[in-house]
């Protein structure tokens, strides 16, 4: 997608940080931690099988696109970017199907995913009904991974008065 198209489809939803020293010096510690945080995850096994063909997810058998699938529409869950990784985005965001590719599941490494791709796993909503499962243990670590994560997203968009 060409770099305005993106700019101007993202500003909708996603705040744009500009790359000023007097707003990167006040969050610039919330978004070492939160790269920091995104960093670790890549380290975690989802067990998650959306690269196949027919897909994978645990939850939606038939579902092509799996947790993907509002990828485009949602701005792949963005809600703050860097001025200075709008290219990035842009060169790699597509028209109706975002940052997901066929056989490979979402093409942006880890520390450049949004919250919610970085957290959302098959066994995530037992976490939150609360339903006694094996899973439960790590969702609730991952919960708390993303409260973290969160919590540092909040901190810089109240320096930018958002």
């Amino acid at each position: 997608m060409k770099k305005q198209l993106f700019i101007d489809y993202f500003r909708k939803e996603v705040r744009i940080i500009p790359n000023t020293a007097h707003i990167r010096n006040s969050v610039d510690w919330h978004i070492n931690d939160l790269q920091k945080l995104k960093a670790f995850m890549q380290h975690i096994n989802f067990n998650c099988d959306i690269i196949k063909p027919e897909g994978g997810c645990k939850q939606d058998k038939y579902g092509k696109h799996c947790c993907c699938t509002g990828c485009y529409s949602s701005r792949g869950y963005f809600k703050i970017m860097l001025s200075e990784d709008t290219t990035y985005y842009a060169r790699h965001f597509q028209k109706t199907i975002g940052f997901w590719r066929e056989g490979k599941g979402c093409i942006l490494p880890h520390k450049r995913r949004s919250i919610i791709c970085l957290v959302t796993h098959c066994n995530y909503h037992y976490c939150h009904s609360y339903k006694a499962n094996k899973h439960f243990g790590f969702s609730r670590g991952i919960s708390l991974l993303k409260e973290k994560m969160e919590q540092d997203r909040e901190a810089i968009l109240s320096v930018l008065n958002y």
